[in-house]
């Protein structure tokens, strides 16, 4: 991540701004902000700008500034993000490298490119295929600024000797099938979808196999910090998908159509809301990668039973993680197969290694 920060042989010191009202932050999220003075190898100054403002830049000789994730979700409110691009204006002219790491690429992309092309950005950290970066960033793939495909999120060692620790003072792997999720939003479009659709598919087809699932989509249900390793080393099996959606929403407008559509017809079905509010948008984008918890249940040696798909080519089907057709239309042959054990330590070994 630290490629292209800083180059020769001055140390001086990297400014990473993010935003958040949450303390303490999610572990995730944690380890991926703190890389930067975890690896970088020089000086690091942390700014908050939920509750700081800009530090004196001149006195403070800054050879690079980053731009984290958790500051560039802020567009998903436009007035607040609006607000901070006001606070951030002193940047504009400051003479060092600059780097955005954005996530959630589909939506507000518009205010996303201005923001690269107005503070001057020269490398991108996006989480989104190669393929789709020219229909998310249009002709700033073509100009200066150099862009590097990134996983969401990493393990730190610190993570995995703490799961290690969990796991020799756990006991039996009581779950035969695991998994939680969110209901996402249908102006993610039919990929993401899928994060609610395998979960209740499996959550019918365990039932019949004769299997124990702690399936829920229920936000109540959601579990945090090393709860959730704990919940892992308990399950046999984790339920997936890879994360992204497949719809692009420059401006938000299909995020807003949606809502208030929902709102008037809370009973409406994925296709009834598509055709009122993006018909043939659904597909505009491919915007897939691997996610945190599937590097999570590789660590804590828990059986994955994925929908089939790339996983940034680290995860192989029928080595790493057992596949699942995208239409879920093999599930329950699927669910026969998880009171294999021996598969199940196969997998499980082969995905840790």
């Amino acid at each position: 991540m630290t490629s292209g920060i800083a180059t020769g042989e001055d140390r001086g010191p990297i400014l990473v701004l993010y935003h958040s009202n949450r303390s303490p932050l999610r572990a995730s999220v944690r380890d991926h902000l703190y890389s930067f003075s975890r690896y970088s190898g020089r000086p690091c100054i942390y700014v908050n700008l939920a509750v700081r403002s800009l530090p004196p830049l001149k006195s403070l000789g800054i050879q690079a500034v980053v731009f984290h994730t958790i500051l560039l979700a802020q567009r998903w409110h436009p007035p607040t993000f609006r607000r901070l691009v006001a606070r951030l204006q002193p940047l504009r002219g400051l003479d060092c490298h600059k780097v955005a790491i954005p996530q959630d690429d589909y939506i507000h992309t518009t205010a996303l490119r201005d923001f690269i092309r107005d503070f001057a950005v020269d490398r991108v950290l996006s989480c989104a295929p190669e393929s789709e970066w020219p229909a998310i960033y249009g002709d700033l793939v073509d100009g200066p600024t150099r862009f590097t495909r990134v996983l969401p999120g990493y393990l730190e060692p610190a993570t995995l000797r703490r799961i290690a620790r969990l796991q020799r003072s756990g006991g039996e792997r009581t779950i035969d099938v695991g998994y939680r999720a969110w209901r996402p939003d249908y102006s993610l479009g039919r990929h993401a979808l899928l994060k609610a659709r395998v979960g209740e598919a499996f959550a019918g087809a365990a039932t019949k196999a004769g299997l124990r699932a702690d399936i829920s989509l229920r936000d109540e249900d959601t579990i945090l910090g090393d709860d959730w390793y704990r919940f892992m080393l308990r399950c046999r099996w984790m339920v997936g998908v890879e994360g992204g959606a497949s719809l692009l929403d420059p401006d938000g407008s299909v995020r807003e159509r949606t809502a208030a559509y929902r709102a008037r017809n809370p009973a409406a079905t994925f296709e009834e809301v598509e055709a009122a509010c993006f018909p043939g948008l659904d597909g505009s984008v491919n915007l897939v990668s691997i996610s945190p918890r599937h590097l999570e249940a590789c660590a804590t040696g828990t059986a994955q039973v994925l929908v089939a798909g790339s996983y940034n080519g680290i995860l192989e089907p029928e080595v790493h993680y057992l596949p699942v057709r995208p239409d879920l239309a093999d599930v329950p042959e699927v669910a026969a197969r998880l009171h294999d054990e021996a598969l199940r330590d196969r997998i499980a070994a082969r995905a840790y290694a």
